[in-house]
């Protein structure tokens, strides 16, 4: 009698998580031809658990798996589970908490110089032979600068303290604010980001998608911003409306944008921000940088093995507060 634990691993992950595996004997790999949903349900039967990077895990394949214990997210986010679907059966679901979030912090960074300083531009016309335009496609220091960071969770936190070390003004804001890490940091905090719009000249958002924070950048936000402020997104796309987005662009008031996620991923071949040269994208590569992506492998599977013995890290547990509501 086959008494393993089974895991369906719906994408390919790097050799660290695969590796803590092959040290255990009593779990059995699975490993998906696609993700398909159709072809996911299928092998969802008799598995313990689900690891999963971008696949959609649905409630349909929830239910599925009757034995199901634990999904263990590839990253934090997890707008590609259907979060009340676990929480209808009482399951957790994991994330990689702190594998990614000082990778994302350096994205955020990278992309408030690099837009700041017009490096896409600069770049493309010393490629072209206008050297002499050089002066003319100065930008500006980002030292000395206020930039407002929404979301202090770890991905929040780590990006005050980047931004905080070239010098920044840094102002954060969170839902929960955590004071302890405000004083440590040396930043300041506000509940209502809002009322402060006017005085800041970057906002870097790192929350998740939620009902509550779709969108919320938008038309109101962009506005009461200054003119020649810069949006950085390393979150969720949804969480600013890119249409409003591009509209105060063409106006002129905000300078630039970095976006690292998108409305639509992956966006189309025709996306309107393409063309832009005030726009700078990266294809949600913002948390997967090679260490990154090594320790998020580990934290996948470290989390199931974990689950497994009975020592699932609370902060490791996404939907925590709702099992906890049951």
């Amino acid at each position: 009698m086959n008494n393993k634990k089974k895991i369906l691993l719906t994408e390919e992950i790097l050799p660290p998580g695969l590796d803590l595996l092959r040290h255990r004997d009593d779990v059995e790999l699975i490993v998906a031809e696609n993700t398909d949903e159709q072809t996911l349900i299928d092998l969802a039967e008799d598995v313990h658990a689900i690891a999963v990077r971008m696949a959609k895990i649905t409630a349909p394949l929830i239910n599925a798996a009757p034995q199901l214990e634990i999904v263990s997210r590839h990253g934090v986010g997890c707008d590609n589970i259907d979060i009340d679907a676990m929480n209808a059966r009482g399951l957790p679901v994991a994330i990689g908490a702190g594998a990614n979030d000082k990778s994302v912090a350096e994205s955020a960074l990278m992309l408030m110089l690099a837009t700041s300083r017009r490096l896409i531009e600069q770049d493309k016309a010393l490629r072209e032979g206008r050297y002499a335009e050089r002066n003319a496609l100065s930008g500006n220091d980002c030292f000395g600068r206020h930039v407002l960071v929404i979301g202090f969770g770890r991905t929040g936190k780590s990006t005050a303290r980047v931004c905080k070390g070239i010098g920044m003004n840094v102002t954060v804001s969170d839902i929960a604010l955590d004071s302890k890490a405000v004083e440590a940091l040396g930043v300041d905090a506000v509940s209502d980001w809002r009322k402060i719009l006017p005085t800041v000249d970057f906002v870097t958002v790192h929350v998740p998608l939620t009902n509550q924070t779709k969108h919320m950048i938008a038309e109101k936000e962009l506005a009461d911003l200054p003119q020649g402020a810069i949006v950085i997104n390393c979150a969720r796309g949804g969480v600013i409306n890119e249409k409003h987005l591009c509209e105060s662009l063409d106006k002129g008031h905000i300078a630039a944008a970095g976006l690292d996620v998108f409305e639509s991923e992956p966006p189309p071949v025709d996306y309107y921000l393409f063309d832009r040269p005030d726009v700078i994208l990266t294809p949600h590569t913002a948390g997967t940088s090679r260490q990154a992506l090594n320790d998020m492998s580990r934290m996948t599977m470290q989390n199931i093995l974990d689950h497994f013995d009975g020592a699932l890290r609370p902060d490791c547990i996404f939907n925590g507060a709702a099992l906890a509501n049951r």
